[in-house]
């Protein structure tokens, strides 16, 4: 996956539009695949990792400044300050991706605003090629893990801030060490582990109810066989008590 282009809209301290050209360049006949985005603190460049993450992961993006806050109230805290909520924000990345031997262009844009009432309206939008894809828009939040998945997300994108982090303290091994097993594929055993801890315990469970519905079902034909024979008693009764009026 080759990025192409970020388009930030009213995002943080982005006001208005803005564009960045992600585009590997060429250069004495020599690729330049880099791309350096240099500031001060608060200058933003944290904001378009940011932007990158949530345009992939939407309410599961680890976003620097979300922290505990709730998506819905993230989204509304990352508009810019200087517009209306009702005016909204919306990130957008074009990117290069070639599947089964095909290269295709994707435009994925994802924009939300604060309607009259305070509630907010999200709308992701993904273009292949060009041409709308809606089952794709729909099932985006499952398609992404086949280009990012989440658990690498962290050895894609980060600052340089995060590289002296994890290199200096200790325990953030661990972090880095499962991230490394996302990314080679060495966490399947865990999770097929996991996975079967989790299946035997629901198994467990629905043996415990079968045996509850056996012994339901030998009560509710007890009840059945019960009525059967007060019916027949009534029936008897109410054939019985003619004939003694005769007699």
């Amino acid at each position: 996956m080759i990025l192409q282009e970020l388009r930030l809209h009213n995002f943080c301290i982005y006001r208005g539009i803005h564009q960045f050209d992600l585009t590997p360049t060429t250069e004495k006949g020599r690729c330049r695949p880099i791309v350096l985005f240099g500031g001060m603190n608060g200058g933003g460049k944290t904001t378009l990792l940011d932007a990158v993450q949530l345009l992939f992961f939407g309410k599961r993006a680890s976003c620097s400044k979300r922290g505990d806050t709730s998506y819905e109230d993230f989204l509304k805290s990352c508009i810019n300050h200087g517009v209306s909520p009702k005016d909204g924000a919306s990130v957008g990345l074009s990117f290069l991706y070639a599947s089964e031997g095909k290269e295709h262009i994707y435009d994925i844009d994802r924009s939300w605003s604060v309607s009259n009432s305070g509630s907010l309206r999200e709308k992701t939008i993904v273009l292949k090629d060009g041409e709308p894809d809606q089952w794709m828009a729909d099932n985006w939040a499952h398609l992404v893990d086949d280009l990012v998945p989440l658990g690498v997300a962290q050895l894609c994108f980060f600052d340089a801030e995060k590289v002296r982090f994890l290199a200096e303290h200790d325990d953030c091994s661990g972090a880095l060490g499962d991230a490394i097993k996302a990314l080679l594929g060495l966490d399947l055993p865990e999770r097929l582990i996991a996975d079967t801890a989790v299946l035997e315990s629901r198994i467990a469970r629905r043996m415990q109810k079968s045996d509850d519905l056996a012994k339901v079902e030998e009560l509710e034909s007890s009840c059945r066989t019960a009525k059967a024979a007060v019916d027949r008693l009534r029936q008897e009764k109410a054939s019985f008590i003619p004939e003694l009026e005769l007699a």
